[in-house]
């Protein structure tokens, strides 16, 4: 009898320490769930903040996209309209009344619109020059602007000099309330150090500066040579032997018009003997003009 109790006991303490186990293991499998939940839910939220951040950072890119689309419609609406509009009124209306019935049309009409348009007009110019100035204005980026106007009139071993300047000068440097662009960027407030970046690109940034600011100078040297042609001809154009032209000339003039403008005959590349850069070459050669 005493055995069976004490075998009826140990099976009892063995199905407990089972029981024990069992809910180990259940426990176990419970918190693994839970790591396992939490981590998924971690890895949504997130996923859910990259892909607010994404729609986001589309949205400001779309609306960027869409402001700079009307910037330059505005830009390109307040350049073109006014000489545009005599352009139009000179080469259609006035055409078209002119072939269809010349009787109909003075000659102050035709001189008028003609005054307007011509290449010497203030329309035609104001166009030019604000183009010009926009072409200028973005051929670097701000940051290589900014780069440049410190770096002005720099030799490389000034720079580097400069970038080596010690500490209690540069700490006199960040007092000041508006030091100009070269004091700030040789202040030591960059990282890389800026010692650094001209001892190893410095001549070669500023080497592309000086190129830059030769070319662009000799782009505008140009540009106004162009112009003071324009004015020098101004007296010959609008000489009596040149302005006596009848409407029956206006006409055959605009009927050749009319026959040209949609062909490759009064292109710049071919009025002026302007090579055409191929789309897929990434450089230009001396002389190209893309189509």
């Amino acid at each position: 009898m005493e055995r069976v109790i004490m075998k009826q006991t140990k099976s009892s303490k063995q199905r407990a320490k089972e029981h024990r186990e069992r809910k180990k293991q259940y426990i176990q499998i419970l918190e693994d769930k839970v790591k396992n939940l939490e981590k998924e839910n971690l890895s949504l939220k997130q996923q859910l903040k990259q892909q607010k951040n994404k729609e986001e950072q589309t949205k400001e890119e779309d609306k960027s996209a869409t402001s700079l689309k009307i910037a330059g419609q505005s830009c390109i609406y307040r350049y073109n309209s006014s000489l545009h509009e005599y352009e139009d009124y000179y080469f259609n209306t006035l055409a078209k009344k002119i072939l269809l019935d010349p009787a109909q049309v003075r000659y102050s009409e035709i001189e008028q619109a003609a005054e307007k348009i011509c290449d010497y007009g203030d329309k035609r110019r104001e166009y030019l020059k604000n183009t010009f100035k926009d072409f200028l204005d973005n051929i670097m980026n701000p940051e290589m602007k900014t780069i440049a106007a410190a770096c002005k009139n720099l030799s490389l071993s000034e720079a580097k000099r400069r970038s080596k300047l010690k500490k209690r000068t540069r700490k006199y440097l960040k007092k000041l309330d508006a030091p100009n662009p070269t004091d700030f960027l040789f202040s030591g407030s960059f990282r890389p150090k800026v010692s650094d970046f001209f001892e190893n690109s410095g001549k070669k940034i500023l080497r592309y500066f000086k190129s830059m600011k030769q070319l662009i100078n000799k782009l505008v040297e140009i540009r106004n040579q162009i112009f003071n042609l324009q004015t020098e001809s101004k007296e010959f154009l609008e000489s009596p032997e040149i302005m006596a032209y009848t409407k029956e000339d206006a006409s055959s003039i605009f009927k050749l018009y009319f026959e040209l403008k949609d062909t490759k005959m009064i292109t710049s590349h071919h009025l002026w003997d302007i090579p055409i850069k191929e789309h897929s070459k990434e450089k230009y050669e001396e002389g190209e003009l893309t189509e």
